[in-house]
């Protein structure tokens, strides 16, 4: 069921190392904060110790949900296979959801973020759906709080469950392996957020639905 193509897996490696190497960094910067945050705690305890628990319990829940993103999105996928574009269509439809964490709240930079989406098309009976799995590393390339431009790239693991009726093939939610994933974005604004990601997913039933995703979304 679970095969791993060599162009994959040579790609996967080396992302799992970057995102690998990233962790103590995004360790290090959150430990530094909390340290912060249980110093200004005590400094406040002793000015006022009636208040001073409630404004430490909601100083911490405000930073912890300041580090959590959710970035619900809509898509348009382009297969970049021409044998998969004749058989299913060259404009698919596409939405997903991705979960972020950041290290520190304000100024930083980076973040992980995992994400599931939901690829499907029909075309002449014939029809397919991708659901990829993604897991990877963000940079953003500024500290601005409205418009910022961003890079990800990390490693997804696509689940494909097609009926073809031209080569008679099918697939039930096959994963072949390891793919990888690659995007450039912006933060239009607060909330809005605009995407071009490319996903690379291994072929099943010699069916290759790699592609494109062009993406619009909003940001909790």
């Amino acid at each position: 069921m679970f095969r791993f193509f060599p162009f994959f897996r040579i790609q996967g490696f080396f992302l799992a190392l970057i995102l690998l190497s990233s962790l103590p960094v995004l360790a290090e910067e959150a430990l530094s904060e909390n340290i912060s945050q249980v110093d200004s705690q005590k400094t406040s305890l002793s000015d006022s110790q009636t208040t001073g628990s409630e404004k430490s319990s909601s100083s911490q829940k405000t930073s912890f949900w300041k580090r959590i993103v959710i970035r619900p999105r809509i898509e348009s996928y382009l297969p970049a296979n021409e044998k998969v574009q004749k058989e299913f269509g060259k404009s698919w439809n596409s939405f997903g959801l991705m979960l972020g964490a950041r290290a520190a709240k304000g100024s930083s930079r980076n973040s992980l973020e995992l994400s599931i989406d939901r690829i499907c098309q029909e075309k002449n009976d014939s029809k397919a759906t991708i659901v990829p799995v993604q897991f990877a590393y963000r940079h953003y390339f500024s500290d601005s709080t409205s418009f910022r431009t961003y890079f990800s790239a990390g490693i997804s693991g696509s689940f494909v469950d097609f009926d073809s009726k031209v080569t008679g093939k099918k697939s039930e939610w096959e994963c072949n392996g390891i793919g990888t994933v690659f995007a450039l974005g912006a933060n239009i604004n607060k909330r809005l957020f605009a995407e071009v990601k490319f996903l690379a997913v291994p072929e099943v039933k010699e069916f290759d639905f790699s592609g494109t995703k062009f993406a619009i979304g909003y940001r909790f």
